[in-house]
């Protein structure tokens, strides 16, 4: 059923985004927050990236500290949590998304504001794509589809 799933969602996908963009599409980038809507933003991703034979880069962002809280050993405390959490929505995001086919998968960290991070690191990349999730209202999503140089796909909530 999975796998009927996984091939039915990038056939979708594909589809979608037409003949033209599929055969220059090499390169995809996953934001994700480790949130259960970017786990369905990286099965989305890691279809197509097998479909496409496209490298998928993955990227989440940390907070920054804020200004009054600097230097504080709450803040270190919290910065080492968050490292922490970091290292582990990388991990587990890159295996989901080696188990559903993708193959060349590269994963960094980003520091700051989500959708400016998002969309310079797609510029830095000169990715062909960007797949995310939304969630909430969709502030992040709609920031990064308005602002990014390249195609974005954003996976509803399953």
């Amino acid at each position: 059923m999975q796998h009927t799933l996984s091939i039915s969602r990038a056939a979708n996908v594909l589809r979608a985004l037409g003949s033209v963009r599929i055969t220059t599409m090499q390169h995809i980038l996953l934001a994700t927050d480790g949130s259960d809507d970017a786990s369905h933003a990286t099965d989305v991703a890691a279809d197509l990236a097998r479909a496409l034979g496209a490298k998928l880069s993955i990227v989440t962002v940390e907070r920054d500290a804020s200004a009054d809280e600097t230097g504080t050993l709450a803040q270190a405390q919290w910065n080492a949590e968050d490292a922490v959490n970091t290292k582990q929505v990388l991990q587990i995001t890159k295996e989901r998304a080696q188990r559903c086919g993708a193959s060349d998968v590269r994963v960094q960290v980003g520091r700051g504001d989500p959708a400016e991070v998002i969309i310079e690191t797609a510029r830095r990349e000169n990715v062909d794509a960007i797949v995310m999730g939304r969630r909430g209202h969709g502030l992040v999503s709609q920031k990064v589809s308005s602002g990014a140089p390249c195609i974005v796909i954003v996976v509803p909530c399953m």
